[in-house]
């Protein structure tokens, strides 16, 4: 039997196309590309309005802390855009977006803390200003003490 050569095996194979094509031959394997925007295009992310963010926010059931750190941006920009003094762009769009038709996809991130440890974490970070704030006053106590110390005496 001799070889096919590439002349007859391109006939072959454009015969086979053809018959796939008209479905009277099922493909040796099937493919499965990935939508490109040629098939489809993303609508626009909508605006909110500081009525609107604050109602999604709302609805979520968070202060605007924990909705800040679920959405990934600072408490303030959450708060100037409930004011209306900002308003969400790009990916804060979508995703405010994402949070109003699906809570859930947001929610699902956040992580509750053992019960106690609220006030034990407040209470440690009150304690930690204090302390520092008593290291920095006697620091500055013991660098007055050495100032006029050392300056007894001398004029400048």
């Amino acid at each position: 039997m001799r070889k096919k050569g590439i002349e007859e095996r391109l006939i072959a194979s454009a015969e086979q196309a053809l018959a796939i094509k008209r479905g009277k031959l099922a493909p040796a394997q099937a493919y499965d590309l990935p939508r490109t925007s040629r098939d489809a295009s993303a609508e626009k992310a909508p605006s909110y309005t500081k009525e609107e963010i604050a109602r999604i926010r709302s609805a979520l059931g968070l202060s605007q802390a924990l909705f800040a750190e679920a959405m990934n941006v600072s408490l303030g920009t959450v708060r100037s855009w409930e004011q209306g003094f900002r308003f969400p762009e790009g990916a804060a769009s979508r995703l405010l977006q994402v949070a109003e038709k699906t809570p859930n996809a947001l929610t699902i991130y956040l992580v509750d803390r053992p019960k106690g440890d609220q006030a034990i974490h407040g209470a440690t970070r009150k304690s930690a200003i204090r302390e520092a704030r008593r290291a920095a006053t006697s620091a500055g106590h013991r660098k007055d003490a050495r100032t006029s110390s050392s300056h007894r005496g001398k004029r400048h």
